[in-house]
Parts: C-alpha cells; structure tokens; sequence
C-alpha cells in the first residue's frame, strides 16, 4: 500500500471580511462561517486556528489561518482577512453647496457634493 499524500480539502474558506467601525472604537468583534475539511482516509482532519468568529480585531489587516492536518501529516491551509477600518464624516457647507467627505481609514477616500 502506497502512503497518503493527499492533503485534506478545504470547504468554505471565507473571502475577507471588511467591517467599518465609527470614530471613537478601536476594536470589533467579527464572526463568519468556519470552513470544514475532509480527508481522504475518512477520519476528519485536526485543525489549529489563529483566531476564532467573535474574537476582537483591531483597526487595520489581520491574517485569519486555519490549518488542517491529517493523520498521515498532510497540512491544507485556509487564509483570510480581517480588515477593519474607520468611517469619519465631514460636512462643510459655503453659498448653499454642502461638500461631504468620507474618510475611510483603510486608504480609499470619496468627495461628493450636493446642491441644496
């Protein structure tokens, strides 16, 4: 009999999460659906995590890994991000022109007026 060298297979790997947090919070608790892996022998997988859904995640980019191994030692890895970012409003009005800026903290920034 040959040695398995398959690896596990990943099930529902999330794609990044982006939340936007108001001025004055540092952190957020985020959640998602945790992927699932399956092995060719038919013994599930051990799995290790840098995080779990609800944990608290500061403003900015984290790396979110999930990482599998079968009993023969074969590893798939899962990895997302966590992006979170700040949302501040600016209104400026002069000769009845109100300007809004929103200024989202993860480096896009949009300007839009609106006539009043």
């Amino acid at each position: 009999m040959s040695p398995d060298t398959i690896p596990p297979l990943i099930t529902g790997c999330p794609d990044t999460i982006e939340i936007m947090i108001p001025v004055g919070m540092s952190s957020v608790n985020a959640t998602w659906i945790e992927p699932t892996a399956t092995d060719n022998s038919g013994i599930t997988p051990t799995v290790t995590k840098s995080h779990q859904p609800g944990d608290s995640f500061p403003i900015g980019l984290t790396q979110v890994t999930y990482t599998f191994t079968d009993l023969a030692g074969n590893v798939a890895t899962c990895e997302f991000s966590i992006v979170i970012g700040k949302t501040q409003y600016y209104l400026f009005c002069y000769d009845l022109v109100c300007s809004s800026f929103v200024d989202i903290n993860v480096g896009v920034a949009i300007n839009f007026s609106i006539g009043l």
